[in-house]
């Protein structure tokens, strides 16, 4: 007997509907912008929760992710 696909078929997304893609990009914003002398919160606040909220989506993102993504 072959194997029957069960779930959500798993017909690849654009990255650029991946919330893991996001949560990563959220998560290294303000670092990267910090590294390259763009200071948006002098205290550090803005960039600490960039990097919590945007590692916490990409981890909601890859658990809750049901097929695979396409680059483009």
């Amino acid at each position: 007997m072959a194997d029957t696909p069960v779930g959500p078929t798993s017909t690849p997304k654009s990255i650029l509907e991946s919330k893991t893609f996001w949560g990563l990009v959220v998560a290294l914003a303000m670092p990267t912008l910090a590294k390259h002398g763009v200071i948006v919160d002098p205290t550090g606040l803005t960039g600490d929760l960039s990097t919590t909220i945007g590692a916490a989506l990409a981890l909601y993102g890859r658990f809750s992710a049901s097929g695979p993504v396409k680059l483009v």
